[in-house]
């Protein structure tokens, strides 16, 4: 099971990377998840957008939140995001708050996450991790 990251998900509407969108269509959508995080973030996207993209944007927001499974935020992604948040102060190198929830709920529910942002991703220990791009 895959959940794309916020990124992934852009550069598809976008129609910025055709491997991205390969790899999208070649699995069923069952084998596909998005989590409330990533969709918050597209949905602030679709909040910057400007008029003449607004609409096209919320369609596309849209249309991802109800193809795919939404998977939680839930109290072990809770417990798992402040222990994986606690190690990498330690070790000096935290990453961002919305990249952290959806490190934990990717690593709670043994997911792959799907991210072109694989430089802060990588400091995640255990974190099954796939750029596409």
């Amino acid at each position: 099971m895959y959940l794309l990251d916020s990124n992934a998900w852009i550069a598809i509407f976008r129609g910025k990377s055709a491997s991205l969108l390969d790899q999208l269509k070649q699995r069923p959508a069952t084998e596909i998840v998005h989590c409330p995080i990533v969709i918050a973030e597209l949905w602030y996207g679709v909040c910057r957008s400007t008029p003449p993209h607004r609409v096209t944007n919320q369609r596309l927001v849209e249309q991802v939140a109800t193809t795919y499974v939404s998977v939680p935020f839930d109290e072990a992604s809770a417990l798992d995001s402040a222990e994986l948040r606690a190690y990498l102060a330690s070790s000096g190198q935290l990453i961002g708050a919305y990249d952290l929830l959806i490190a934990a709920i990717v690593r709670v529910h043994g997911l792959t996450l799907v991210t072109h942002n694989t430089a802060e991703f990588s400091r995640v220990p255990n974190l099954r991790l796939e750029d596409w791009q």
